[in-house]
């Protein structure tokens, strides 16, 4: 697992090599071969911000956070697939780890197909936070095109660029053709109300970890019924509402055990466990070992 640290600066992240910092604020490429098209799978906790000399093309599996560009906050959640420009500074804070898949790549010369190109660019400079969301079926397919340019990276053939290209252009128009539907449609609208009930409930939770939290009481705050609450709550992060609040408030107490050097007893006092013994097995349930343990291996010098 990884260290599950709160708030994943650059700083923190100066251990995997392939983060190092070009210049301040910069990342580089990860570049498994000389393709100049990379895909990586991450699974992290918030990371500041930064930006690349190359484009960067991202689709959320699980989890949520808020992800900032140009100026502008928005949620994201599983489905979601944006571009992110060169030069552009970004940022991620979630609140529980967040899975995506990244494709990072370059449009010089015969990088792709030239009118892709074009219609990339044109986007690209418009884009103003521009959030494409798959459905069930586009998404796996998207996945599927991912996972393919992962397994060209390990697999040495020297065809791997054209497969990889094939792989990218598929993902570009299928992102281009959704996002012109979306536009026809007016569904864009709809899917932010969305979000933005579902963010009103977790900043609820967040400010609320200490209390008792009725499942009615962030319903009555999503202004949904309780049972469609639930769907959509997890269709919008991936996890049922106690799933969600019992591992925000997991890694709220890991927060304090790092920041402050609380207790595991006061740490899970103060995110709202009054139950020691279910707050050790929520814990290993959540972190994967007990959190006397984790402290021991993770928390002390």
């Amino acid at each position: 697992m990884d260290d599950f640290s709160i708030r994943r600066t650059l700083e923190k992240l100066q251990s995997e090599p392939w983060l190092l910092e070009e210049h301040t604020n910069y990342m580089r490429q990860f570049a498994p071969d000389s393709c100049g098209i990379t895909v990586t799978h991450w699974s992290h906790m918030s990371v500041g911000m930064h930006a690349h000399k190359y484009y960067e093309l991202s689709m959320v599996l699980s989890g949520e956070c808020v992800h900032t560009y140009r100026g502008s906050s928005r949620p994201i959640i599983p489905g979601d697939v944006f571009l992110i420009a060169p030069d552009e500074e970004h940022s991620y804070t979630a609140n529980l780890p967040v899975e995506l898949y990244i494709c990072q790549f370059h449009l010089g010369p015969s990088a792709l197909d030239h009118e892709l190109v074009r219609i990339l660019q044109e986007y690209a400079g418009s884009n103003q936070h521009e959030i494409v969301h798959f459905d069930e079926t586009s998404m796996q397919e998207a996945a599927g095109l991912m996972k393919k340019m992962m397994q060209e990276q390990h697999s040495g053939g020297q065809d791997r660029r054209i497969v990889k290209k094939a792989c990218l252009e598929l993902l570009l128009v299928s992102l281009l053709r959704i996002r012109d539907q979306v536009r026809e449609q007016g569904t864009s609208q709809i899917l932010d109300e969305k979000r933005s009930r579902i963010q009103n409930v977790i900043t609820y939770m967040k400010d609320h970890l200490q209390e008792k939290i009725e499942m009615n009481k962030l319903a009555e705050i999503s202004c949904w019924s309780e049972g469609h609450f639930r769907t959509v709550f997890k269709e919008t992060t991936g996890f049922s509402p106690v799933e969600y609040l019992n591992r925000l408030r997991i890694v709220t107490a890991i927060s304090y055990m790092q920041k402050d050097g609380t207790s595991v007893s006061e740490a899970a006092e103060l995110v709202g466990f009054r139950d020691y013994a279910y707050f050790s097995r929520v814990f290993s349930t959540v972190i994967g070992c007990s959190p006397r343990r984790f402290r021991s291996n993770h928390l002390t010098a």
